[in-house]
């Protein structure tokens, strides 16, 4: 009686080692997957850093993620378009004769 009892243990353990063994290959598994993914991004994120600046690529490669070109010239306050004629100046338009 004792001695099916130990069995039964020692066959409840081995099967809890294989469990523990086959997660572990799991895990060694998903280490290699993830250390592979890593390299990915950063290549990755390397070419994304990339533009026709830092790199031998052409300007037209740049795509559409570059800015727009900022004028060098001052704001100087005016609104554009013709000049409001001051009143009175409208050189008799609307007089009749």
């Amino acid at each position: 009686m004792a001695n099916a009892r130990l069995r039964e243990l020692l066959a409840e353990r081995d099967a809890h080692i294989a469990q523990l063994l086959a997660r572990v290959a799991q895990v060694d598994e998903l280490q290699a997957l993830v250390a592979e993914l890593r390299a990915q991004v950063a290549d990755l994120a390397a070419r994304v850093k990339q533009n026709s600046k830092n790199s031998s690529k052409p300007p037209s490669s740049d795509g559409l993620g570059k800015p727009a070109p900022k004028s060098l010239r001052k704001k100087t306050g005016r609104r554009p378009g013709r000049p409001k004629r001051p009143a009175g100046r409208d050189h008799g338009a609307d007089r009749q004769p």
